[in-house]
């Protein structure tokens, strides 16, 4: 038996809509430049007020004002996103920002330590990148630290090992990821280091899974550079279904 629909939930309401809209917007906003990350969205309050109040003053249903409860105010969210992020890239100063951001980010990412697996772990987020022109809009695509556009360049994987060897120094497995942003779309890449078995493994951009082809001698050897961290100089591995195995190919 279906039980009766009752009365809609009364509207809750916001006792500043406009910080409100503020805070949601950075939070939720998944501009195309970032692939949907919303990690490097612009929080400038002058810059915030000027994209709700050009919004408020064009949508005549809203009589000049914000609403005040949070379903509307919601409503409204969703409406401004894709404004916000032709409107962040509009401006080769925000632009910059952007970038600075992502760069800041790359090069000294948060790490985290799991106790219980001893295992250190960093999210690069995007490789640095610029900001391109692409037809009517703009786009960030990764540069300078990216090889092939498939993986981090040497100096920068030694950096994000470097990073996370300090979180603690004294973790069983060393990892971390970067985005990389090329033309063709997103492409993710991992590097993982053991100490138990003192190899580096790398998932690149294409899904394809490499390791050193001997011991590297140490996690000093990887932070200081000396250590093999390119695919074409590692052992590429491939996987046999049937026998739930990985070889070197």
């Amino acid at each position: 038996m279906l039980a009766a629909c009752g009365p809609p939930d009364p509207p809750v309401a916001i006792d500043d809509p406009r910080a409100y809209v503020r805070e949601q917007l950075v939070a939720t906003a998944t501009p195309s430049w970032a692939d949907g990350r919303t990690d490097y969205n612009l929080d400038d309050l002058p810059f915030l007020d000027s994209l709700i109040d050009a919004r408020v003053e064009r949508d005549a249903r809203l009589d000049g004002a914000l609403p005040t409860d949070q379903r509307s105010l919601d409503r409204f969210i969703s409406r401004l996103g894709s404004y916000y992020s032709t409107a962040t890239t509009a401006s080769a100063a925000r632009r910059a920002e952007v970038e600075a951001r992502v760069r800041g980010r790359f090069e000294s990412p948060p790490a985290t330590f799991d106790p219980e697996t001893q295992t250190a772990h960093a999210d690069l987020g995007i490789a640095t990148a610029r900001f391109r022109p692409d037809r009517t809009s703009w786009r960030l695509l990764s540069v300078e630290t990216v090889s092939n556009g498939t993986e981090l360049a040497p100096e920068a994987v030694a950096r994000a090992f470097g990073r996370l060897h300090t979180e603690p120094p004294d973790a069983r497995v060393y990892h971390a990821e970067a985005r990389i942003l090329t033309v063709s779309g997103a492409r993710d890449v991992r590097y993982t280091y053991s100490t138990e078995s003192d190899e580096l493994e790398v998932l690149d951009g294409l899904d394809f899974r490499y390791e050193s082809p001997e011991p590297i001698g140490g996690i000093g050897r990887l932070i200081g550079g000396e250590a093999a961290t390119q695919t074409d100089d590692l052992a590429r591995l491939c996987e046999d279904i049937d026998a739930r195995a990985t070889y070197r190919c």
